[in-house]
């Protein structure tokens, strides 16, 4: 049974999401490296990822390699100081979290919640990202590709978001997949629509 959407979102200054069943011990979370804070001293910035399994079993590295690529892909996108906190679900757990929050029982990729009071920095992110890894391992096997570099996209996808990017048409959409194919490119990952009819 799934628990209801209610139950996992909870409140919590950097993150809303409950950690009741986390598949693994925590970690601590990735920051990101002295020469991407700042070079004046008096300046701390900083960026901390937390990547979290919940309703999945984990897998070998993920977390280790969504933590190191989306620090660099942040750095690309302007994004230096906050917490970013990521949580893997299964496509149950993603249906009930996207019926909740978007009226629409269907699973999806990403959902993305905004946990900043000031949205107007670009620089700055406070945000839960839930990414769905069944749907990361449908889209993975449809593009030959590896489920890492799905959820990667899928982050990036999210991060996008917080600094002002939109895909409720299509030009914005084109617009979205053209800067994240830039920024995995950018960070040696590889474009994941520039090979790929839209």
């Amino acid at each position: 049974m799934v628990p209801p959407a209610t139950a996992i979102l909870r409140t919590r200054r950097v993150s809303k999401i409950k950690r009741a069943r986390t598949t693994s011990a925590p970690t601590k979370p990735a920051r990101a490296p002295k020469r991407l804070r700042g070079s004046d001293s008096s300046q701390k910035s900083s960026l901390a990822i937390d990547v979290r399994y919940q309703s999945i079993r984990p897998i070998a590295g993920l977390k280790a390699f969504l933590s190191k690529q989306l620090l660099a892909a942040a750095c690309v996108a302007g994004v230096t100081d906050g917490q970013i906190n990521i949580t893997l679900v299964n496509d149950s757990l993603m249906s009930a979290l996207h019926l909740e929050h978007k009226n629409d029982a269907s699973t999806t990729d990403v959902l993305t919640f905004d946990l900043r009071e000031n949205r107007r920095s670009r620089s700055f992110v406070e945000v839960d990202l839930i990414l769905c890894v069944d749907e990361a391992r449908r889209q993975a096997t449809l593009r030959g590709h590896w489920i890492e570099r799905e959820l990667l996209l899928y982050a990036v996808h999210g991060l996008l978001h917080l600094v002002g990017y939109d895909d409720t048409t299509t030009a914005k959409a084109t617009r979205m997949h053209r800067r994240e194919d830039e920024i995995l490119q950018a960070i040696g990952v590889g474009p994941a629509f520039a090979v790929d009819p839209l």
